[in-house]
């Protein structure tokens, strides 16, 4: 499968609203966000916005293609709390994520995980998962949210339903080795 126009179109809507065998590293344009990944499963580049993006290889990925995008959500206020964030962000984005599923391209999208606080590799943040259907493909979306400062970064992988359970421990390696620095510029 390769990655259809919905899946495209709902990870650049997303956008906008252990350790590696062969490490390598690609950080944002501007520092706040870098992901480290293994070079003989993944590829990286950066989108439009300079926030880093992934695409699994197939062979990796259950003879699939799958992507990782990011998510850089900047506010100008103070930062959240540990329990605003625990709490009242993780209560909300479940829906939030199932109504942007279906805005943006997705059909019968539903919340397969809840958002779960949880920790990988050192990363202690909020995991979530969907099935959706794009252009009539089954697709699983996994969603990874951190908080730094006032900024929440969220990391969003697809892949075809029947590759998914290849490609999750892939996606959970890509989640526990994502790192996220505060900054004081905005976007």
């Amino acid at each position: 499968m390769t990655l259809g126009r919905g899946q495209l179109i709902f990870l650049i809507a997303t956008a906008l609203a252990g350790t590696p065998a062969v490490a390598a590293e690609i950080a944002a344009t501007d520092g706040r966000v870098a992901l480290t990944y293994d070079e003989a499963s993944w590829t990286g580049a950066l989108d439009n916005a300079g926030l880093p993006e992934l695409a699994c290889k197939a062979d990796s990925c259950g003879g699939s293609t799958a992507g990782c995008g990011t998510v850089l959500v900047v506010y100008q206020g103070e930062p959240l709390s540990r329990d605003s964030f625990e709490n009242g962000f993780r209560e909300n984005l479940g829906k939030s994520v199932v109504d942007s599923a279906n805005a943006n391209g997705g059909t019968g999208a539903e919340l397969v995980s809840p958002p779960t606080v949880t920790t990988l590799g050192s990363n202690a943040g909020i995991t979530l998962s969907i099935r959706v259907a794009f252009e009539d493909q089954p697709t699983r979306v996994d969603h990874f949210w951190l908080q730094s400062g006032a900024d929440l970064v969220g990391f969003t992988c697809l892949v075809a339903e029947d590759s998914y359970e290849t490609a999750a421990p892939a996606f959970q390696q890509i989640f526990a080795t994502a790192a996220v620095s505060a900054g004081e510029t905005s976007q």
